[in-house]
């Protein structure tokens, strides 16, 4: 139980700074046009981020732990094979330019994502800006769908189990998501 609230104060925070964001998001869109805003509302969060860091010296501390930890544990032992290799199954340089092609359309993906919830922020009333980060929470039918269909055809891609249940939670998990939308 104690494991399970650890980090529930960092989650309300963390949904307090995205409630502001989108508050002041509509603020200045409600001033500006879109794209002027867009890059004001994405420069005043690298600052925020930047102030964050600046602030925190745990956050600073463990940034550079799991940065020294990543540069140690990146380059393979003599005699051994990297551990990506071994568990990922990457065989070559093909699989590696794959994976490189995946990992910038998945970042296309973001970005693109980012700009249209900012546009929906940017179209939404006043009233109704709740509802755009509310209804990100349809994302998640997107992504159960997605590694099912990775899962059955591609087993060896993801460990997602859909066994015991498990299908059937996520799918409730998201039918509760859907009702909170609704409350709104």
């Amino acid at each position: 139980v104690r494991r399970t609230f650890a980090g529930f104060g960092s989650a309300l925070l963390a949904a307090a700074l995205f409630a502001v964001l989108f508050v002041t998001s509509k603020i200045v869109y409600l001033r500006v046009p879109f794209w002027e805003g867009f890059l004001w509302v994405t420069l005043g969060v690298g600052l925020g981020a930047v102030a964050l860091f600046a602030a925190s010296p745990a956050l600073r501390a463990e940034v550079a732990a799991r940065i020294r930890m990543f540069g140690s544990s990146s380059q393979p032992r003599r005699g051994r094979t990297s551990q990506i290799s071994e568990s990922s199954g990457v065989d070559g340089p093909g699989q590696v330019r794959h994976i490189g092609f995946l990992f910038l359309l998945n970042q296309f993906f973001g970005a693109a994502s980012n700009i249209l919830q900012n546009f929906a922020v940017f179209l939404a009333p006043a009233g109704l800006v709740a509802a755009v980060p509310a209804l990100q929470g349809v994302e998640y039918l997107a992504v159960i769908g997605i590694t099912a269909i990775l899962a059955k055809r591609a087993p060896g891609i993801l460990a997602e189990g859909y066994g015991g249940g498990t299908l059937a939670v996520k799918v409730g998990a998201v039918v509760a998501i859907a009702a909170g939308i609704a409350l709104i």
